[in-house]
């Protein structure tokens, strides 16, 4: 199984979260390959990575006519899909820790997301309300969308061997969206979902990896200081540390206000 990450113009709280991404992932799957698709041509020089270079004219092609940022990342797996058509893909968000990857590869026979959100019409979001106004009772690419469509979270994807049509759908059905001016918040996320769980055949994969996205603030310090405490390590040794994390040092999901969320972009943390 190849991992993916995707890492453009990384800050230090990123870098923290992807390091120790990429440790657990190593100590868990020694053997795996790991791809990195990142704007800074010296990330991981220390790593056993394989480093994808994203210039600024990639940037701007893999965004699409509508210049649509989130849009990266499904290229990013799309290439993968296309180079290496015969492995089982995982993209990773950078703020996840891989708990049990063996069992996941296993079990990777369906294509797979972190969890279900809900279905449409249960987001109680103002994006999500007016996503759903915009698009209920349509057809895009060949798919209905409606209220019981169903929202994955899009920070673990992880796809069969030989699934580059379904990955190519999925970009058609965002594209589709933002020709159709929808608004542009989790589109990729949510076209991802249609696709890949059509026939419901989407696999929760947060059993496997913990997807912190809501809770940062609690883990960042947190890892900065285990960082801190073996930085002096080469990555080997790293890695043979790791298992002294504590994965479960602080909830993984929380109901955050927006003010907090707020305060933190003023201090320049996601």
């Amino acid at each position: 199984m190849r991992i993916i990450y995707f890492c453009t113009y990384p800050s230090k709280e990123l870098l923290t979260q992807l390091h120790i991404s990429i440790l657990l992932v190593k100590a868990a799957l020694p053997k795996s390959d790991i791809h990195i698709f990142s704007t800074d041509e010296s990330l991981g020089r220390t790593w056993p990575i394989h480093l994808h270079f994203l210039s600024k004219d990639k940037l701007t092609e893999w965004q699409g006519s509508h210049q649509f940022f989130w849009r990266i990342k499904m290229k990013v797996i799309e290439e993968m899909s296309q180079i290496f058509p015969e492995s089982k893909l995982l993209y990773l968000d950078a703020d996840t820790l891989p708990i049990n990857l063996e069992e996941l590869e296993n079990n990777l026979n369906a294509p797979m997301m972190h969890c279900c959100e809900g279905a449409l019409k249960e987001l109680r979001t103002k994006t999500e309300r007016k996503m759903l106004k915009q698009l209920n009772g349509k057809v895009f690419e060949d798919i209905l969308v409606t209220g019981n469509s169903k929202m994955f979270n899009a920070g673990l994807i992880a796809i069969p061997a030989n699934s580059a049509g379904k990955i190519a759908r999925s970009i058609a059905l965002c594209d589709a969206f933002l020709d159709w001016q929808v608004i542009p918040r989790l589109l990729e996320q949510l076209a991802f979902s249609l696709v890949l769980n059509k026939n419901d055949k989407i696999k929760e994969g947060h059993r496997y990896v913990a997807h912190y996205w809501s809770t940062k603030d609690l883990w960042a310090t947190y890892l900065e200081e285990w960082l801190k405490k073996h930085g002096s390590m080469n990555f080997e040794k790293q890695v043979a540390a790791v298992h002294s994390l504590d994965l479960e040092a602080f909830p993984y999901w929380a109901k955050r206000s927006n003010t907090v969320r707020r305060v933190r972009r003023i201090f320049g943390f996601k």
